[in-house]
């Protein structure tokens, strides 16, 4: 028997809302992580001619607490560029196993590895950036205000409500992909004692 779940027959497959939701939510999350850095990275390179349109980006990616300077350094610029797309990168990663977990759910094999294995990754993703979004914000503020004169240097430390409430989506995805995984242990062992 093979890791991930048999095919189901057409009585056991999902009600067709779910198998289309699976569907859609499976292109959804394939957009976004194969278009997820190459549209930061076009979003920036469109920004960076413009330094009120590039103030305003950090300001935004940083938050309203830091002074984003007038003419950063091309290596500031840069760095914060880097960190930026690193994130979307982990980001979009995620994304990509979470179509997996969504061709499962539509392929009527919900409780599968596979399909708990992605959920997983997902989860634990989004628990990663929940966890070090105050750290990245922390670097990017650095990176920014690094070329301020001394005494206008910048570090910003963050944790908001919206970091709680990822930080707690990312731990009930554990749990439920968790749910799933048990469940498809179960399932493969009902099937070989069949």
């Amino acid at each position: 028997m093979s890791d991930t779940a048999m095919p189901f027959d057409s009585q056991q497959m999902p009600p067709r809302r779910v198998r289309f939701v699976s569907r859609v939510m499976a292109v959804v999350c394939a957009v976004i992580a194969i278009a997820g850095a190459p549209v930061v990275l076009f979003a920036i390179w469109q920004i960076a001619g413009d330094p009120d349109a590039w103030r305003s980006f950090l300001q935004d990616a940083i938050g309203s607490g830091i002074r984003v300077p007038e003419a950063a350094p091309l290596w500031s610029r840069a760095a914060a560029i880097a960190v930026i797309v690193g994130c979307v990168a982990v980001a979009s990663f995620g994304f990509w196993r979470l179509r997996d977990f969504f061709r499962c759910v539509c392929n009527g094999a919900a409780l599968s590895y596979r399909a708990a294995d992605g959920l997983i990754a997902f989860a634990r993703i989004v628990t990663i950036l929940a966890l070090t979004k105050p750290l990245i914000t922390s670097v990017l503020s650095v990176l920014i205000t690094w070329s301020n004169p001394p005494g206008q240097r910048q570090l910003m430390l963050s944790f908001s409500s919206s970091d709680l409430v990822t930080l707690v989506v990312g731990i009930l995805l554990f749990v439920i992909a968790w749910s799933l995984r048990e469940g498809a242990r179960i399932a493969r062992e009902h099937a070989e004692i069949v």
